[in-house]
């Protein structure tokens, strides 16, 4: 049953949307129709990073992959609706109070694109965004192994910033290893916020072969490097 007339078109599918699902009763303005919305599968799921509570809005499916994808290299400005719009008062209730910052792009990227994607989708929230944080190589995670990931805390700087008397909600768009978040983590508690939680659009785990990969090659310099070493040594 419809609870008002087509209105605007679906930033996701092009179709009219028809208020006719749980949250146009208290949101009007979501911009994604119930199919999209249905389809994406909002799960909030509640995890911990280094012990800090953390929040995804979604799994990382097949759907929301092509959709982050789509808005992300296609440049979709459009579909960050799709990520937010539908849930923006419960996180607005949730996270009241809180200021942004986001896991950082390199600066090169963002202004190529003419925006920072984490940003855009974010910015709904109403919250203010300290972008305090800043990558100084231009290392892209999907393009290292396991081991190599861990190491990305080397890239990342934070600005001299007061978060004493903040509470900060760390946002990025997907979190797989967790290792931008766990240097983000570290550099952030050196400045003492009154509360630190974490957000993102998807979680996902790392994919299995690479982390198989990460295992043998731990395991190769555990049993042939290491008694090698002691061989020389004795």
């Amino acid at each position: 049953m419809k609870l008002k007339e087509s209105m605007d078109n679906c930033k996701a599918c092009f179709n009219d949307i028809f208020y006719d699902n749980f949250h146009a009763l208290f949101n009007s303005k979501i911009n994604v129709c119930s199919n999209c919305i249905f389809e994406s599968n909002p799960s909030f799921e509640k995890f911990k990073i280094n012990g800090i509570k953390a929040l995804s809005i979604f799994e990382y499916s097949d759907y929301i992959k092509s959709k982050i994808y789509q808005y992300k290299k296609c440049e979709d400005l459009e579909l960050n609706d799709l990520f937010i719009m539908p849930y923006i008062l419960e996180l607005k209730t949730i996270f009241d109070g809180f200021s942004i910052i986001p896991i950082p792009s390199f600066v090169e990227d963002d202004e190529k694109r003419g925006y920072n994607n984490v940003i855009e989708i974010f910015k709904k929230l109403d919250l203010e965004i300290l972008n305090c944080l800043k990558k100084t190589e231009n290392i892209k995670q999907k393009e290292l192994d396991y081991s190599k990931r861990q190491e990305i805390g080397k890239y990342m700087t934070i600005d001299d910033v007061d978060l004493t008397r903040k509470k900060i909600l760390l946002v990025d768009d997907v979190i797989t290893t967790g290792a931008s978040m766990k240097a983000a983590i570290n550099l952030i508690k050196q400045k003492h916020p009154k509360e630190l939680k974490i957000l993102c659009i998807a979680h996902t785990n790392l994919k299995k072969e690479d982390f198989k990969i990460w295992i043998k090659k731990q395991l190769y310099f555990s049993f042939i490097w290491i008694p090698l070493f002691i061989m020389v040594k004795l």
